[in-house]
Order: structure tokens, then sequence, then C-alpha cells
């Protein structure tokens, strides 16, 4: 059985719904964004690329052929 251990985190959104790191944006995009909580990319994991969505990356989980195991604020663990 293979199981996928992804974090979720606090993200900084812009204001065309983009996640962005806040070192990177401007006083500007700063000062219009948000913070969602958004699965954090892992290199291991290729669903977790571009900060996606925990619905997202469920439904890309899925089409690979994993089922949730657990979910809380700060992990999602999936397994096939």
């Amino acid at each position: 059985m293979a199981v996928h251990v992804a974090r979720i985190g606090l993200v900084h959104i812009n204001a065309v719904g983009q996640a962005k790191p806040h070192v990177d944006m401007t006083i500007g995009e700063a000062a219009t964004s948000s913070s969602e909580h958004r699965v954090v990319p892992d290199p291991a994991l290729p669903n977790t690329a571009g900060h996606p969505t925990v619905a997202t990356y469920l439904t890309l989980e899925d089409a690979a052929g994993f089922t949730l195991n657990h979910l809380d604020q700060t992990y999602v663990i999936t397994t096939s």
C-alpha cells in the first residue's frame, strides 16, 4: 500500500486567485491579498504542484487511485 502525506499550510492568495509567497508580492498585491489553507508543494508528490486547494488535491489523488485516509488542518493522508 502506497501512502501520500501532504502538508496543508496557510498561503497568501493574490487578487487573481494565485498562490504567491508574501515576500514576492508588491505592496499593492499584498494590500489586496488574502490567505487560504492550501496543500504545500512537495517534489515527491506531483499532485501537490502549484498549491492546489484541498478539494482539487483530493480530486487529483482520486484520479491517481488514492483514497482519503485522514484530513486535518495540517495534513492530508491518502492511501492506494
